[in-house]
């Protein structure tokens, strides 16, 4: 998420770019990019550099998503119609959508810098 006229840049550009000599892991969700809490599925990704520097970070992300519980039946099902609309008409809203969540938040970011600068 950027502001104003600041970039943003995929951390899976910035680790193809420096060829795969720092490890990054890239964390999102439906939770967080659809402002749908409780639906509790994300995703991890591991671009690991080349000694294999992730291998026990995966290792336990492993061992561990097999403890906790999962996605509901529901979410696991909307997860396909979210991620990849089928027509132009969706793409344009699930876009218009993000640019009017990314409006709001710049405007209360900015409201809560304005606030918070003011006090002694």
């Amino acid at each position: 998420l950027t502001y104003g006229e600041a970039l943003f840049h995929p951390l899976s550009q910035v680790a193809s770019s420096i060829q795969s000599q720092v490890p990054i892991i890239t964390v999102s969700g439906l939770g967080k990019q659809y402002l749908v809490p409780g639906w509790r599925l994300g995703w991890l990704v591991f671009h690991d550099n080349s000694t294999r520097s992730l291998r026990h970070v995966n290792d336990g992300v492993k061992r561990l998503a097999q403890v906790v519980l999962g996605a509901s039946h529901l979410v696991q099902k909307a997860v396909p119609a979210v991620l990849t609309p089928k027509s132009l008409t969706e793409h344009m809203a699930v876009a218009e959508f993000k640019s009017e969540v990314q409006s709001t938040f710049a405007s209360q970011a900015s409201l809560t810098f304005e606030g918070l600068r003011t006090c002694p």
